[in-house]
């Protein structure tokens, strides 16, 4: 009986990069994640040239790079099973974000020529040494009706003092699209969100070092932008932060900052939801009114300028942002339709002896803060409804 084989298309890159990351920053966020999984606790992305055609975006880490069979074995592989084979870095112990390699083939949405440079740890049964390898890709020859196993990809592998740092290089060469300030501004937006910013902390071991998390650093001179993508100060200033957690035995508990009376409530409901596992979550309020900005360095119109352009309900598996939940306009828990029918405005008790039945919070909601479109029903003793 004869036999015959699945072949690919290249056009099953295009299906890839243009169509599952169809946002430029978006791409370039996927990258930062590959940084992030190399144990990087530093990645810079810098764009030069790029408000024409023919600019150069060059995203770069120091994290642990890889030797020339890694770059065979798992760069070069797509929906390779090596980062399900392994689930945690080598240095500091972080869960694997990705194991699709939708990244590099994302990097098509952004430019016609990738190069790779990256230097790792070559190991052998001897001695370790370091290499430095290097390809490149020029993605207009990945047309539709080529078998993608037939094109050739060029590249150069030598060995390197043992004193060069490790890390990995990608130039994305040849903007096939010219670069606004409002698609500046995206990117910058997308990379403040990308990672968490209550992140786990997980219990460093003997056998690993403590995790330093990632810095992010935008450097795009054209558009004025140089400097760390870093945590803001902006949530600190909130009127209140509501934090709530769930045991492992379905167990819910509560607690509610309200900064200008530095009290905390807490609430303990007798409700348990035995469906759900392990989660926690935070939400910070805002009230824009004057009041409420007395004493700090953030005017009222700069906080909700703020809150519209970086609200949301966000989602984030791993320390990591899932695109495109929490992107603006996207109600997607459909919970800005439930927020607008409700028409009573926001009641603060300020009265010392106000029980926990009522503490600070709003009776009804109805008013603006970061998030603007969610809301959470928490019990009959904790409030009714709180517009997040």
């Amino acid at each position: 009986m004869a036999s015959t084989r699945f072949t690919v298309d290249s056009n099953l890159l295009l299906e890839l990069g243009e169509r599952l990351v169809a946002n430029r920053s978006i791409a370039l966020a996927e990258l930062v994640k590959n940084s992030y999984d190399a144990d990087a606790d530093e990645v810079r992305i810098e764009l030069r040239n790029v408000k024409e055609l023919g600019g150069t975006i060059t995203v770069k880490d120091n994290g642990s790079g890889m030797d020339s069979k890694t770059v065979q074995r798992a760069w070069m592989r797509n929906a390779t099973n090596e980062k399900k084979r392994r689930t945690r870095s080598k240095k500091y112990k972080r869960i694997i974000t990705g194991s699709k390699g939708i990244a590099r083939f994302a990097c098509r949405v952004l430019s016609n020529t990738l190069i790779l440079e990256t230097v790792g740890v070559s190991r052998s049964a001897r001695k370790e040494t370091k290499e430095k390898t290097r390809l490149v890709i020029d993605w207009g020859k990945f047309s539709s009706g080529t078998d993608v196993s037939k094109i050739p990809i060029p590249y150069e592998t030598h060995r390197v003092p043992d004193s060069t740092p490790t890390g990995t290089l990608i130039a994305l060469e040849n903007t096939r699209e010219a670069w606004e300030p409002s698609d500046i501004d995206n990117l910058r937006k997308h990379l403040l969100t990308l990672i968490s910013p209550f992140p786990r902390v997980r219990e460093v071991s003997s056998e690993s070092e403590a995790d330093r998390g990632l810095a992010i650093r935008l450097e795009a001179p054209e558009f004025g932008i140089t400097g760390p993508i870093g945590e803001e100060e902006f949530l600190k200033y909130s009127f209140g932060r509501l934090k709530g957690s769930l045991s492992g035995k379905g167990e819910p508990s509560y607690s509610f900052y309200v900064r200008i009376s530095k009290r905390t409530a807490t609430y303990d409901p007798e409700k348990k939801f035995l469906s759900l596992g392990l989660c926690d979550f935070t939400i910070d309020f805002f009230v824009y009114r004057s009041e409420y900005f007395k004493g700090i360095p953030l005017k009222v119109s700069s906080a909700q300028r703020k809150g519209e352009e970086t609200g949301g309900v966000r989602i984030y598996l791993d320390n990591f942002r899932i695109f495109p939940y929490g992107e603006p306009r996207d109600d997607w828990l459909s919970l800005d339709e439930r927020r607008g029918k409700r028409l009573t405005e926001f009641e603060y008790y300020k009265e010392e002896t106000e029980s926990i039945d009522r503490s600070n919070l709003a009776r009804r909601g109805g008013y603006s803060c970061p998030c603007r479109d969610s809301e959470m029903t928490l019990g009959p003793n904790f409030g009714k409804r709180m517009g997040c």
